[in-house]
């Protein structure tokens, strides 16, 4: 089945999301939307996904600057990737 591209970017931009967090180790979605060039309803729907799925969590909060405490976000601490890789004489192949 064929995605249209109106469903591709949501999909791409969830994708950016948690690689930016990643590499940021922690950061607000006010820094996100500013940072990846995303409207904060984009960017508060992609956090709310993450979440959902385990994949980030709300990890704190930034000191107050006059108004309501941004809450800092972070990839779970017990988040694990795996990769396989098996290496025959005449394929190789992943999983």
């Amino acid at each position: 089945m064929k995605r249209s591209k109106q469903n591709d970017k949501p999909e791409s931009s969830i994708v950016r999301v948690a690689r930016y967090i990643l590499e940021q180790e922690e950061t607000s979605k006010n820094e996100i939307a500013s940072a990846l060039n995303l409207s904060m309803p984009t960017t508060l729907q992609c956090v709310k996904d993450l979440i959902n799925q385990g994949i980030i969590q709300e990890s704190g909060e930034y000191e107050s600057t006059g108004g309501r405490k941004a809450k800092t976000l972070s990839v779970v601490e017990t988040l694990h990737y795996s990769v396989g890789i098996e290496i025959t004489a005449n394929h190789t192949s992943s999983t």
